[in-house]
């Protein structure tokens, strides 16, 4: 392994085994950490904080101003875990097999160590960067955004429809048996979790995402219509696929594996 590699997945590690667990979503912590790991970097972050355990870091990198500025946007908090349904500790990190286990590593633990402000010092100087950029790392419940609130300006791809709902026959199978399932196809699950009226814009993958619904309901929105998923129901979407969702009244637990 590489030192950069290295750096990246140990910083990944230092950050999933920092519980920040929503509820009740305590970040600081964690914010503090990748604060330390941006001053190290040269970087001057500034954290904002209308709660004490729950600040807003941000941080910008300027460029020459010859392209527009860039928004990188993150959550440091993670669903809660329970260790009993884990095969590793889900805020221990480990690495095994080449795999990063535990919780965030995903969705968006994983991300942050591999994204511009810790590779643009390696990058070279400002002048090589067209543009500014200005991650930002924001508690969820700082600022929800709500279907209501929703100004889209990204609209669908004409003819990219290929999604398709499997519809849970009878009563609802438990997570261990939609865990099960994944299992028997090889996939690797990840859990996540929205409030109600939470909403995902139009966006697509460039995998074959397989997701089921745990609890709750959440509606999948594509050109050909909306898919509704209650639990149990599971939904496959093909890679390149332009969708967007809007959970339901109660909230939606799903889980989610890429093929």
């Amino acid at each position: 392994m590489v030192a950069a590699h290295r750096q990246v997945v140990e910083l990944v590690q230092r950050l999933v085994r920092v519980d920040s667990s929503n509820p009740p979503g305590r970040e600081r912590a964690c914010v503090e950490l990748l604060d330390g790991e941006l001053r190290a970097a040269g970087l001057e972050p500034r954290l904002l904080a209308r709660t004490a355990d729950r600040p807003n870091l941000v941080v910008r990198v300027r460029g020459r101003g010859a392209a527009p500025p860039l928004l990188l946007y993150g959550h440091p908090d993670v669903v809660p875990a329970t260790a009993a349904s884990w095969r590793q500790d889900p805020f221990g990190g480990a690495l095994v097999d080449g795999d990063i286990w535990g919780r965030g590593t995903l969705d968006m633990k994983g991300d942050w160590p591999c994204s511009p402000p810790w590779s643009c010092r390696r990058r070279g100087p400002a002048r090589s960067r067209p543009g500014t950029c200005a991650p930002r790392q924001v508690p969820s419940t700082i600022a929800p955004l709500r279907y209501s609130d929703l100004v889209c300006d990204r609209q669908p791809k004409e003819g990219s429809m290929a999604a398709r709902v499997d519809k849970a026959e009878g009563a609802p199978p438990s997570r261990e048996q939609i865990e099960a399932a994944f299992e028997q196809e090889g996939l690797r699950p990840h859990g996540w979790g929205n409030a109600p009226a939470d909403h995902y814009d139009w966006h697509a993958h460039t995998y074959q995402k397989v997701l089921y619904c745990v609890s709750g309901s959440i509606v999948f929105h594509t050109p050909d219509g909306d898919l509704e998923l209650r639990p149990g129901d599971r939904l496959e979407v093909d890679p390149g696929t332009e969708h967007a969702a809007t959970v339901g009244s109660k909230g939606v637990e799903c889980l989610e594996a890429a093929r």
